[in-house]
């Protein structure tokens, strides 16, 4: 993914009432549906996140007008997250071992957790 860099983290750590601002930009994704990965990944990690709708006509987009003309596939957090969220988007992507040791640890098989998704 992209490499967030901490300046735009300045302005937010300056001000005490961050956490009352404005959503802020972390990433225009080159997709609607990078973005919503992206949305998805950190709502995964407990971050909240917000996408600008790209088919919003002017004046209805979730977040206005001004957002509409920039970042088309943004996807936007709260001043107090986007340290966490740009943490979370640059963290390395898990090694194939790392992965493999994830999915033998877990003892469920495919049937068991087909069989789970069922029964809820």
């Amino acid at each position: 993914m992209t490499d967030f860099s901490d300046d735009s983290l300045d302005a937010v750590t300056a001000n005490p009432d961050a956490a009352h601002l404005e959503p802020v930009l972390l990433l225009n994704a080159g997709t609607f549906e990078e973005a919503e990965i992206v949305r998805l990944t950190l709502e995964a990690e407990g971050i909240p996140a917000l996408l600008q709708n790209p088919d919003a006509s002017a004046g209805t987009g979730m977040l206005g007008d001004s957002v509409n003309d920039f970042a088309a596939n943004g996807v936007f957090v709260a001043p107090s997250d986007l340290a966490r969220a740009q943490a979370v988007l640059n963290a390395a992507a898990p090694t194939e071992a790392e992965l493999t040791a994830v999915e033998e640890a877990d003892p469920m098989t495919l049937e068991e957790a087909e069989a789970r998704v069922k029964d809820a």
